[in-house]
């Protein structure tokens, strides 16, 4: 039967998710994974890669001691290179000069553990009190073998979370620094592969010893490692503990901000941890001690806060009902914590410029707060502080006198927000002129109205916008386009401070629907300004921990869901504007998205299945072909068709998108020798079927490592059979 007797019908799948049956279109997917369409064509989203991870000392994340590790040497000049160093054993690196190597093997990198619940993955090692320092300026750089090459791999050295401790030193990567105990910190690439070294089955670290200065040429004459016992291991643990992760923009430089909540101590005790980087190598982590929740019923609730007040060199971070301070210095990261540099908890404005008989704030005039206001939200916003979210305070609002004395907040410089809406407050973000406070059932904005005579402070008054839809997470709040969007009971929503908020996410309803309800305070959010997105991490179908993330184009109006488990985004940016966006996962790494084609080493796997096609028609109808257009990098795709949502005897065939007469695609995308690139081009495969059914759908997926995925149409072949 010839190709002129089908009945083609295009499919291209741009416009996104919609899975509101009746009202989709042939050019919306059913479902999808892993896609979106930024150019109008389908394409497999950005890959990442591992920065950093954190590990939090708890006993439950310690490996036991059926472990194991390994250490090799390599000196190539000695008449043994290779000697293998096993458990409790030290390794000397007297006077170790640039490229020689030390390894460390693990006999397990992800899976069970005994002695502990769940799948859990290694994400450091300690080497405790038991390493001599290096005091010359060597680094070192590490890698890891992925089953055919040692390729490189982010291994970044610094203080246990739970140490009071100055930084290291300041240059980066240092065997030992400073300190005697240090912690190597990395994100496990899906792709590390176990090889064999002298004898010895492992999967391998390399490290190589390079200069980290012209001066230096060697390590130190009394530099050693000991191989530590297996108690050293630091997995992920079995819940995120992690609150908060934040960066602060100041005028020459920044501060990122790492919150933990200790949940193996009630009342649970909260970490505060800040660097001057984003791997967080200079860590100073204030005494935690006295950083005690104040009533349980705010333990756990929601999230940290963050705000910054950029002239004045000093952030604020709210979590449990209690806010926190720190400030910038000139001599940053050398100050002890637990100084005025970096106070553990934010207190009021005392000093006399602000405060006293001749200042602004005369005490005998103006009642001021005794103490700072505590609270779960905390911004900056109109040169001012604001706070709500309070322990004895619920529904209220404080807010402090602008700038220079932002620390200091009028007794009456506060409104309530209760009317018939009951709940607690829910989150606050500036909106144009106003700051916009939410309920779980009602908006209200911030509205100035003048400023009082009394406290010579401007006053605002709460105004209810919108009633009968609020805002079940503060994290999900995100600035776009001059409105904000954020996550309701029902859905997303967008709100541009009037009555008409707009409900966003009825094309992913049954995604929305399946959010567990006891963790949508947890939903994470980001701006990723420069892909145009809005992209928001949920725990689904029952998870305790974000597991998907739905990401609206609203360039392109579309939906798409991605399987990025992020706990917490970060959005940063380069002095030149230049955006980097990161997310930490539940296991405790972070990772920088829109960095080559897999997860962290590990093939992504994209899919996408079409709307159904006749499902209205009342005609029975045949599949005999699938042609998709693709490009000549997508290497190959996998292609089935579904017969009326029966998905038992899915008929399915590959496509190859290669050419055996011109050069495949290059891994690095670089003109070698031996690799001539062929410049990208489209390429049309067809498979024959021969399916049946009263409607019948396409699927699309696509999992060959390092490699992307681009789809641009999607023609069927079809029948047309009999009526129903």
């Amino acid at each position: 039967m010839g190709r002129r007797q089908y009945k083609h019908v295009k499919l291209t799948c741009h416009r996104g998710i919609n899975q509101q049956r009746g009202l989709a279109t042939l050019e919306e997917c059913a479902e999808a994974s892993n896609v979106w369409a930024p150019n109008g064509v389908v394409e497999q989203r950005p890959g990442y890669v591992g920065v950093v991870s954190f590990p939090i000392e708890h006993s439950s994340d310690r490996t036991n001691t059926s472990t194991t590790q390994t250490m090799i040497r390599y000196w190539p000049e000695a008449e043994t290179p290779y000697v293998t160093y096993a458990e409790g054993a030290t390794l000397i690196l007297d006077d170790w000069a640039e490229n020689h190597f030390w390894y460390l093997g693990f006999d397990k990198v992800s899976g069970a553990y005994s002695g502990v619940t769940g799948n859990r993955k290694l994400i450091g090692f300690d080497v405790s009190d038991t390493m001599v320092s290096n005091t010359n300026e060597m680094r070192y750089e590490a890698s890891y073998w992925n089953g055919t090459e040692f390729t490189p791999l982010n291994v970044i050295e610094r203080g246990s979370l739970t140490t009071r401790t100055t930084a290291y030193q300041a240059v980066p990567r240092h065997i030992g620094g400073n300190n005697t105990r240090s912690m190597f910190c990395f994100c496990p690439p899906g792709d590390w592969a176990s090889s064999t070294i002298n004898s010895v089955t492992a999967f391998f670290i390399q490290f190589k010893l390079k200069r980290a200065d012209l001066s230096t040429t060697a390590m130190d004459a009394s530099t050693e490692v000991t191989n530590l016992a297996a108690a050293y291991h630091v997995i992920s643990p079995q819940h995120n503990v992690v609150r908060g992760l934040f960066v602060g923009q100041f005028p020459v430089s920044k501060r990122y901000t790492l919150v933990t909540n200790n949940n193996t101590i009630r009342p649970a005790r909260i970490r505060w941890a800040i660097s001057t980087d984003v791997e967080f190598r200079d860590m100073i982590v204030p005494d935690f001690e006295n950083s005690i929740v104040t009533e349980r019923v705010y333990e756990d609730d929601h999230p940290a806060t963050h705000a910054v007040v950029p002239q004045f060199g000093e952030g604020f971070v709210a979590y449990g009902g209690e806010i926190k301070r720190y400030s910038t210095t000139t001599d940053w990261p050398h100050m002890a914590a637990g100084t005025d540099k970096f106070a553990t908890s934010a207190t009021k404005e005392d000093r006399d410029f602000a405060v006293g008989d001749e200042a602004p704030f005369d005490p005998d005039y103006i009642a001021a707060l005794s103490n700072f206001p505590k609270g779960r939200f905390v911004s900056y916003f109109k040169n001012r502080l604001w706070a709500a979210g309070m322990t004895d305070e619920p529904f209220t609002v404080r807010w402090g006198a602008a700038t220079p004395y932002h620390k200091v907040f009028p007794d009456t410089a506060n409104d309530l927000l209760m009317e018939d809406d009951n709940s607690f407050i829910t989150g606050m973000a500036p909106l144009g002129e106003h700051m916009a406070v939410f309920k779980r059932d009602s908006i209200w904005l911030m509205v100035a109205v003048g400023e009082n005579p009394a406290t010579q402070v401007t006053d605002f008054r709460a105004r209810k916008v919108v009633d009968g839809t609020g805002c079940v997470s503060h994290s999900s709040i995100q600035q776009i386009r001059g409105a904000l969007m954020f996550l309701a009971e029902d859905g997303v929503y967008v709100f541009d401070g009037t009555a008409n908020v707009q409900k966003l996410s009825d094309r992913v309803a049954e995604t929305v629907s399946s959010i567990n309800p006891g963790r949508t305070a947890f939903a994470s959010s980001a701006h990723w300004k420069s892909r145009n997105c809005y992209l928001l991490s949920l725990a689904i179908n029952g998870a305790h921990e974000n597991n998907t993330t739905l990401v609206y184009d609203y360039k392109n109006d579309a939906w798409w869901k991605w399987d990025i488990p992020a706990a917490f985004w970060l959005n940063d940016e380069s002095e030149s504007d230049e955006e980097s966006l990161y997310f930490m996962d539940n296991e405790l790494c972070m990772h920088l998205m829109d960095s080559g084609n897999t997860d962290n080493g590990q093939a992504i796997t994209s899919s996408l299945v079409t709307q159904r096609i006749g499902e209205t028609d009342n005609v029975r109808r045949t599949i005999r072909q699938v042609e998709v257009v693709s490009d000549n990098r997508t290497s190959s795709l996998t292609v089935a068709v579904r017969a009326n949502d029966d998905s038992n005897g899915d008929a399915s065939g590959t496509l190859s998108l290669t050419d055996d007469n011109e050069a495949k695609y290059a891994d690095n995308l670089l003109y070698t020798a031996s690799t001539n690139y062929v410049i990208d081009r489209n390429r049309a495969r067809r498979l024959s079927f021969r399916k049946q059914g009263d409607w019948l759908q396409v699927f699309i997926s696509h999992n060959t490592h390092n490699t992307p995925m681009t789809l641009r149409a999607i023609d069927v072949g079809i029948i047309n059979g009999t009526r129903r």
